[in-house]
């Protein structure tokens, strides 16, 4: 059996940064990619798939276009100290992702059996052409809006809470929309001045709970009808 497979991809990203005002930041992220794969197979006449087929040789070719982009947009608020040993933090989210891919595949199988690899490569028509097979990928779309508040006091009582909404192209219309929210809530105890007195050797100490809810639509097809 023979197989050679050429791969290329072109992978483009960029991004921006503008401080507002000096709490206040602003991030726009872009990210493009295109990718192109080349597979080139011959099964000979010892392979069990030519011995199935009473020794004759097949070939295959595939190619498989494919390209993606991605855009975010973060606003982030950070203020520390607003009031004295108060620190909150605020990120507010907008990301948008798009992928499509086509693919082709060639085949043609009964080529004689004194033909060299590189012989049944180059006259394809030798053999018996098979039906060609084409596939475009139903588009995958996701559009996402998500958010965090991060809040600390005195350095050692903490809490966070979170949301992301998700919709993707996998899904039925009406039922495309996921929501995850999450908190979370954590004190720093080592700092307390309690517990420095009563546990010298101490030198970090953190008590951290949490709830959330997440979702996952890798691994899962396209929706159709």
């Amino acid at each position: 059996e023979y197989k050679k497979r050429k791969r290329f991809s072109n992978n483009y990203q960029a991004a921006v940064n503008w401080k507002i005002i000096k709490p206040l930041t602003f991030r726009s992220e872009w990210g493009y990619e295109f990718k192109r794969e080349h597979t080139e197979q011959v099964w000979g006449p010892s392979t069990s798939t030519a011995k199935g087929e009473a020794g004759k040789p097949s070939a295959t070719f595939t190619k498989v276009d494919g390209s993606s982009y991605r855009i975010a947009n973060t606003l982030t608020y950070d203020q520390r100290n607003f009031v004295k040993g108060h620190n909150l933090n605020i990120v507010l989210g907008q990301e948008v992702y798009a992928q499509d891919s086509e693919e082709l595949v060639a085949n043609s199988k009964f080529f004689p059996q004194s033909m060299t690899t590189s012989e049944i490569l180059a006259m394809m028509s030798a053999g018996k052409a098979q039906p060609t097979e084409t596939t475009i990928a139903l588009p995958n779309r996701l559009s996402s809006f998500f958010g965090r508040i991060n809040y600390s006091a005195l350095d050692r009582y903490l809490a966070t809470v979170t949301f992301r909404a998700d919709g993707s192209s996998k899904f039925a219309k009406g039922n495309r929309w996921g929501f995850f929210p999450g908190v979370s809530a954590g004190w720093i105890f080592g700092q307390e001045d309690f517990v420095k007195d009563a546990v010298p050797f101490l030198s970090f100490g953190k008590l951290r709970a949490s709830y959330g809810v997440n979702g996952n639509a890798s691994g899962i097809g396209a929706y159709t009808l």
